[in-house]
């Protein structure tokens, strides 16, 4: 008879930790929409297609860190920042155009699919020499 109520209780313990657990959120292992890895993509600003590689990760609480690296027309690299909120994801990066000498920095924010491989969505640049000018983003692992 011991050993039926010491299995039970072990039994509702573990029950008792699953359901405090929670379900996993931004950042922790298992979330469904976190980002992480080398993502390479295009950034259409004003019609003109810009190549880029992101390496990114989500951090805990669906914090983002990592590198970009524009490819082509031109080369540029920088740092990105941003968050990550249910399947919806914003960033945001600062440049130096070799070509022109213009500064800038690139909102981004859109959607993220379901296991993190692709994301996709609206960019806004504000450029020292441009002025604000629209755009749009779409990145795959």
């Amino acid at each position: 008879m011991k050993r039926k109520g010491s299995i039970a209780t072990l039994l509702t313990a573990v029950a008792l930790l699953w359901a405090c657990a929670g379900t996993p959120g931004p950042g922790d292992g298992g979330y469904p929409f976190n980002l992480g890895g080398t993502y390479e993509g295009q950034v259409v600003v004003e019609g003109q297609p810009f190549g880029v590689e992101m390496d990114i990760r989500t951090l805990a609480g669906g914090a983002l860190e990592g590198e970009y690296r524009v490819t082509s027309p031109v080369e540029m690299a920088g740092p990105v920042t941003g968050t990550l909120a249910a399947d919806s994801v914003s960033f945001t990066l600062n440049y130096r155009n070799p070509m022109d000498g213009c500064d800038g920095v690139l909102d981004g924010s859109g959607t993220v699919t379901d296991g993190g491989a692709e994301f996709s969505g609206t960019a806004r640049v504000d450029d020292s020499c441009g002025g604000y000018l629209g755009g749009t983003f779409s990145f795959k692992r």
